[in-house]
C-alpha cells in the first residue's frame, strides 16, 4: 500500500528516459489487425516519456529533442485517428517512430 502512495504522489515516477517500449509497443500495431489499442497504449507511455538532454549538451539539443518529441507526437495522433476511422495507418506508425527516434538521438 505504501508503494502505490508513492507512485501516486509522484507521477515523475512513471518518466522513462528510454523510448525502447514505446517503439515496441508501435511496432506491435503496425503489424496488428487491430491497432487502435496499441497505439492508445503507445500514447500513453509516450506521454510518460522525458526526453531531456543530460551532461553538457548545449539547450539547442534539448530544444531540437522536444522538437521531435512534438511532431512524433502528433504523427501519433494522426495515426490514432486514422485507425479510429479503420484507415490504414502504417505510414504515419513509422513516422512517429522516425520522429521518436531522433528525439532519443539528441540524448547522447
Amino acid at each position: 500500500m505504501l508503494g502505490s502512495m508513492i507512485a501516486l504522489a509522484s507521477p515523475s515516477l512513471l518518466a522513462t528516459d528510454s523510448i525502447d517500449e514505446v517503439i515496441e509497443t508501435l511496432h506491435q500495431a503496425e503489424k496488428s489487425p487491430e491497432p487502435l489499442p496499441l497505439l492508445q497504449k503507445a500514447q500513453d507511455q509516450y506521454q510518460h516519456y522525458n526526453p531531456k538532454v543530460g551532461g553538457g549538451h548545449h539547450i539547442a539539443n534539448n530544444r531540437a529533442t522536444k522538437g521531435h518529441k512534438e511532431v512524433a507526437e502528433a504523427r501519433l495522433q494522426e495515426a490514432i485517428a486514422l485507425a479510429t476511422d479503420k484507415k490504414s495507418c502504417t505510414d504515419k506508425i513509422k513516422a512517429a517512430i522516425a520522429e521518436m527516434r531522433l528525439s532519443a538521438e539528441f540524448k547522447h
